[in-house]
């Protein structure tokens, strides 16, 4: 079961925490990722491209230890013929979000090559559009979203590496219908969806520059 990978991505990570942490306290940590997902829906015969970049800004609080903030935006389309009834439609979908995120390196070679864990909580929000049937009200949805998983960072030179990583990721919907700007009876019901989504992006590290050493004189 899917929601059970997160368990064995933690118990991996904890297997293998055994390095010397080389990322000081008070370095500054920039930069950002691409993902791609994609999902078949086989009941309904849709399927679904999501795209998504991921600016993020942190600090080390502590060795190996980073707090930040990743702003969020993604980009999906979907395409498909519903059963029931048999509607085929083509849709949209711009969502951008912003939240906190915690991430722990562990040593793997030094100064080249690290293994960190990755969690982000966040919020979003979320337009539709229905390019093939323009008399469908848009829709507005407010979700939650979660993230976590495992990555490899690999050093290219001192301050800038590249990264790759596979995380578990999932989004709590609630969604309102609008026709011209106007709500259209009652929120819908809300909904989970989940899957696994591969990453590739690029980090710069800037590290705190350390105080000057004074000379000592005797008067």
């Amino acid at each position: 079961m899917i929601c059970k990978k997160p368990v064995f991505i933690l118990l991996f990570f904890c297997l293998i925490q055994t390095g010397h942490a080389q990322i000081i306290k008070g370095t500054l940590m920039t930069g950002g990722s691409l993902g791609f997902q994609f999902n078949t829906d086989h009941e309904n015969h849709v399927s679904t491209a999501t795209f998504n970049f991921s600016p993020v800004l942190g600090g080390f609080i502590a060795k190996n230890f980073v707090l930040g903030v990743a702003p969020i935006i993604m980009y999906t389309t979907s395409s498909g013929q519903y059963d029931s009834p048999t509607i085929k439609i083509h849709t949209t979908t711009l969502s951008m979000g912003l939240g906190p995120y915690a991430r722990y390196y562990v040593k793997l070679m030094p100064n080249k090559l690290y293994l960190f864990i990755h969690a982000s909580p966040s919020i979003m929000a979320t337009w539709n559009t229905y390019d093939d049937k323009t008399t469908t009200p848009t829709s507005r949805t407010i979700s939650a979203n979660w993230v976590l998983g495992p990555g490899l960072s690999v050093m290219l030179a001192k301050s800038v590496a590249i990264e790759v990583s596979l995380y578990y990721q999932g989004t709590y919907h609630r969604s309102a219908q609008f026709m011209n700007g106007t709500l259209l009876g009652n929120p819908s019901s809300p909904y989970v969806d989940n899957g696994m989504v591969f990453n590739v992006g690029f980090q710069v590290y800037l590290e705190k520059e350390k105080p000057a050493v004074q000379p000592h004189f005797v008067n």
